[in-house]
């Protein structure tokens, strides 16, 4: 199972990445690009629906610690604070992990 952020092929929309869930596809194969240009693919042990189906709506937006946010209601719920291996053995090393989890916690909200 995999998680995927592609960016957006269409030079239109104001939406700059596309997320795709293991979700059983809830976005129709059709609309994914047949050759997206992948940004990240993660590797996911479990990936489930739970509550109600609610609509999604995305918008980029300055946070103050994080690479990706979720909210609901307009309050932000989670912080994704995305870091390849080669930059988390250098923020372990270096201290500046340490600042940035400060900073997440600071959030209070989940953390990703």
């Amino acid at each position: 199972m995999e998680l995927l952020i592609a960016r957006n092929p269409d030079p239109e929309s104001s939406l700059g990445y596309l997320l795709r869930l293991p979700l059983g596809h809830p976005m129709p194969l059709s609309e994914w690009p047949t050759e997206p240009e992948l940004v990240e693919r993660v590797s996911v042990r479990a990936c489930t629906r739970r509550g109600a189906n609610k609509p999604v709506r995305t918008d980029a937006r300055a946070l103050a610690c994080g690479d990706y946010g979720v909210a609901l209601d307009g309050r932000l719920m989670a912080s994704v604070e995305r870091r390849s291996l080669t930059d988390l053995v250098t923020s372990l090393t270096t201290g500046r992990l340490r600042y940035a989890l400060g900073e997440l916690a600071r959030g209070g909200h989940g953390v990703l």
